[in-house]
């Protein structure tokens, strides 16, 4: 498919806005520099749309390498535009293509299109789809809007079991990637660490690991799900590429530890209960990496024991050893008491708005008034502390339109996800092990998302969505060859 006139009309477009709204020359040569990325990777990678979706994947997990602001419009970055892109050659194959049409739009499709309306609509009328921080706008995007869209692509272009490895070994390498970094600043080897805007990440001063994402609870969400796809892969790889794999699990679980979060922790070890059940083949080699693990952890305890301690106790932020920030970890009890008082301030908040809430991108400006000190506890959140789950923030801005639309999707997606299970065979790379192995990273997802606004950060909603939309996609297509098999056993 030729995209040249797509593309051409698109640069255009974006350069024209940019001649207004950029002032300085340097920022109109970025801007160009950044769009110019894509068409060149485009032309390298000949229009297939698969290997730009893996593009996309790199840029989204470094998108802080190009970034232009623009007034009125979101941000301009290499993902997006590789987004775009992508969209446009699915499309045009399916316009002008019979050999590549698109599967029919679902139930949860439908559900995301009208999840993303309530979006726009509730952002114009709060009045936060112009505002100067754009925090609503980056919440719709990084929570629902590009989530959405690489649910779409997915479903349409990992459409075979070649693609479906690719995919998992190119996620397999980035948690590697992510295992590695993490470690490095968790022992702040700051030379070894690429690139180097993450030197600069904030959090507990260099005490916990997070990974390409500045954020320890992020890294943890992302690299669990890592975890999972990577053990999929080592039951079903040959000898050679097992001991990559096997070391990628160990250095990911280091890096998981080094995250310091219980929900992370906690998402992970109940997800891991899908292994001996639907991967008997790889229990050994899982085992064996947390063995390896334990024992790591175990050492570095004893090496602590060693030290002279400057400090003790379970006070995290200011813990020196790994047994200390661990203890401190487990014991605090500061998170617990605020998120008391926020799930306080979500309730009243609700019972004014509950159908439609405040708007899109407004809690912010709307809540410092519901905080109330709760009785009998030591410690509250300060008016203007953010929420520490997903849902909250969704009932509180979107109200019951908004969370029921959001839980009507992820209850679509594991529907589909039963429905594909009953129909594949047992014992096989594209078998029942995937959607076993799903579900554990189903689990993940929405247990992490219970304790941080995973909406405000693009790549774990990315990626949840990203192997959805893989799994519904072999649904559709599995469910019409059985409707066809059907059809033609009728006749």
């Amino acid at each position: 498919m030729n995209l040249k006139y797509p593309l051409l009309i698109l640069f255009v477009f974006i350069n024209i806005h940019g001649f207004y709204m950029l002032k300085p020359a340097m920022s109109i040569l970025k801007l160009n520099l950044i769009l110019l990325v894509p068409p060149l990777m485009i032309i390298i990678l000949k229009n297939d749309s698969f290997k730009l979706f893996l593009l996309w994947i790199f840029f989204a997990l470094f998108d802080k390498l190009g970034k232009i602001s623009l007034q009125v419009l979101p941000d301009i970055t290499p993902d997006r535009i590789i987004l775009v892109v992508i969209v446009l050659i699915i499309m045009l194959d399916a316009t002008f293509n019979r050999e590549k049409r698109m599967l029919p739009i679902t139930a949860a499709e439908v559900a995301m299109v009208m999840l993303f309306m309530l979006c726009i609509f509730s952002m114009i009328l709060s009045d936060t789809l112009y505002s100067k921080e754009g925090f609503a706008v980056s919440s719709f995007l990084n929570g629902f809007g590009i989530p959405y869209i690489i649910f779409f692509i997915s479903k349409n272009t990992v459409n075979n079991e070649q693609r479906l490895k690719k995919l998992f070994i190119f996620l397999a390498i980035i948690g590697f990637y992510l295992g590695i970094t993490g470690i490095f600043q968790y022992y702040r080897i700051s030379y070894l660490i690429y690139p180097k805007y993450l030197l600069t990440y904030q959090g507990y001063a260099g005490k916990a690991a997070v990974g390409a994402f500045k954020n320890s609870t992020v890294y943890g969400l992302v690299i669990g799900i890592i975890i999972l796809i990577t053990i999929y892969l080592l039951q079903e790889s040959r000898k050679g590429a097992k001991l990559f794999y096997l070391t990628s699990v160990i250095v990911m679980l280091v890096g998981l530890l080094f995250a310091y979060q219980r929900a992370s922790w906690l998402g992970f070890l109940l997800s891991s209960l899908m292994i001996p059940v639907f991967l008997p083949k790889a229990r050994k080699a899982f085992f064996v990496s947390l063995l390896i693990v334990i024992i790591v952890i175990a050492t570095q305890f004893t090496a602590d024991q060693l030290k002279p301690q400057t400090f003790t106790g379970n006070d995290f932020k200011r813990a020196e050893s790994v047994k200390d920030r661990f203890s401190g970890r487990l014991t605090s009890e500061g998170s617990v008491y605020g998120r008391l008082t926020l799930y306080g301030v979500v309730w009243r908040m609700f019972l004014e708005k509950p159908v439609f809430g405040f708007g899109l991108g407004t809690y912010f400006e709307k809540s410092p008034k519901y905080f109330e000190k709760v009785k009998g506890i030591p410690y509250s959140a300060y008016p203007g502390s953010n929420l520490h789950d997903t849902m909250s923030g969704i009932l509180v801005e979107l109200g019951l339109a908004g969370l029921g639309l959001y839980l009507l999707i992820l209850f679509l997606i594991f529907k589909s996800s039963m429905q594909l299970y009953l129909r594949l065979p047992p014992g096989v790379f594209m078998g029942k092990g995937l959607v076993g192995i799903f579900w554990g990273v189903f689990i993940v997802f929405l247990i992490n998302t219970q304790f941080f606004q995973a909406r405000l950060f693009l790549f774990p909603n990315a990626l949840f969505f990203l192997i959805a939309g893989t799994i519904c996609g072999f649904s559709q297509r599995i469910s019409q060859i059985d409707e066809k098999h059907e059809y033609l056993l009728g006749e």
